[in-house]
């Protein structure tokens, strides 16, 4: 799976997220919820409304299938 989300995405920094946080982080990557800007993931970075609303609608149709 570490392959896996490494191939989904390259997170800029280790330290961007917080241990707490990260299994929870690495398995939105893997469900595709989260995706980035496409080269790479920025946790510290500002989320806009629509990406948001984008995250709340993939993991909708995560959850109804």
């Amino acid at each position: 799976m570490k392959e896996q989300l490494k191939n989904k995405a390259n997170i800029k920094s280790d330290k961007a997220v917080d241990a707490t946080h990260k299994e929870s982080w690495n398995w939105a990557i893997s469900q595709e919820i989260i995706k980035g800007d496409g080269k790479s993931m920025n946790p510290s970075g500002v989320l806009t409304r629509q990406q948001m609303a984008t995250m709340l609608k993939r993991y909708y149709e995560y959850i109804v299938k």
